[in-house]
């Protein structure tokens, strides 16, 4: 009677966000596949988006795989955005830039917005985070 052994390698997937899958024993030489969903932790208007895997993978992809050769760690990187909410006041006043409900964007870029009154409509201002009477505007979107 002879035992046979196999060498197996342990992933460690690791996340700051989201539920990482992936992670466990491979036998050596075998492919192991991992991932997240991005977006993810979209709540209250702001969500972060998978940017990178980093470690064993230089994935720019939420999914990917690595030759099990040795214990191996991925670790995914994130991006934070923020949601700038628009709406006209009443309903059919005019337009607005982005357009209703609104737009994501990266934490510390510019959100730029405009909107254009219909006939019979004058524009009397910006309400909420951004107050003002021009036509056009922009916030910085911060932590």
């Amino acid at each position: 009677v002879t035992a046979n052994w196999k060498t197996q390698y342990y992933l460690t997937v690791e996340s700051a966000h989201d539920t990482p899958q992936g992670a466990g024993w491979y036998d050596a030489g075998s492919t192991a596949n991992f991932s997240v969903t991005s977006p993810a932790d979209e709540s209250s208007g702001t969500r972060y988006v998978f940017t990178q895997w980093s470690g064993g993978s230089n994935s720019t992809s939420p999914s990917g795989s690595v030759t099990m050769d040795a214990a191996k760690t991925v670790t995914a990187a994130w991006k934070t955005q923020y949601f700038l909410s628009t709406s006209v006041d009443p309903s059919g006043a005019g337009s607005i830039n982005p357009a209703s409900p609104g737009q994501w964007y990266d934490a510390d870029a510019t959100a730029n917005f405009s909107t254009n009154p219909n006939a019979g409509y004058e524009f009397g201002g910006w309400s909420g985070d951004y107050t003002g009477t021009s036509l056009s505007g922009d916030r910085k979107s911060v932590v």
